[in-house]
C-alpha cells in the first residue's frame, strides 16, 4: 500500500488519479504543507506498479512531454488560478491567460491526434500528469478556441 501525503489545492490529485487508474491501493494523509515533486512521484509509482508490457512508450517522447507538463504546459493554468483570486480587477489578465491555456490545449489536442493517450493507445505514467489530466480538460472545455500552432 502507498501512503499519499495529500496537500489541499495542489496537483497531488494527479497522483490519486494515477493510483486509481492502476488499481494500486493507497491511503490518504491530509497536510497543509508538503514538499515534493509530483513528476518524480508519477515516475516512481509508474515504475513500481506497472509491468514491462505497459512501458512501451518511447523514452524521449515521455521525457519531452513530462517536462512540457511540468513546465510550459502548466504555467498559464497555475498563474490563472492565482490571478483569479484577485476578482473582477483580474479580468484583463484572465482573458490573456485563457487564450494561452487554449493555445496549449489545442497543441495537446493536435498531438493526441485521435489517440486516447498522449504517447499512444496505452496508459503511461505521463497520462496522470497535467497534459492529460481529466480535471484540466474538463475545466478548460469552457475556454475559447484559438490558434492551433505550437506554443512558444
Amino acid at each position: 500500500m502507498i501512503i499519499v501525503h495529500d496537500l489541499d489545492d495542489s496537483r497531488s490529485q494527479r497522483i490519486l488519479w494515477l493510483l486509481e487508474e492502476l488499481g494500486v491501493p493507497y491511503e490518504i494523509r491530509q497536510h497543509k504543507r508538503v514538499v515534493a515533486e509530483s513528476g518524480a512521484i508519477i515516475d516512481y509509482v509508474w515504475e513500481w506498479s506497472t509491468s514491462a508490457a505497459c512501458k512501451r512508450c518511447g523514452y524521449n517522447d515521455y521525457v519531452r512531454w513530462m517536462h512540457y507538463a511540468e513546465g510550459s504546459g502548466m504555467l498559464a493554468p497555475i498563474v490563472r488560478i492565482n490571478v483569479a483570486r484577485v476578482g473582477e480587477a483580474a479580468s484583463p489578465a484572465l482573458r490573456r491567460l485563457d487564450s494561452e491555456i487554449a493555445l496549449h490545449l489545442n497543441y495537446l489536442d493536435s498531438a493526441l491526434n485521435g489517440r486516447p493517450y498522449i504517447l499512444g493507445p496505452e496508459l503511461s505514467g505521463l497520462t496522470s500528469s497535467s497534459v492529460s489530466s481529466p480535471n484540466l480538460r474538463q475545466r478548460a472545455s469552457a475556454l475559447p478556441a484559438t490558434r492551433t500552432s505550437k506554443p512558444g
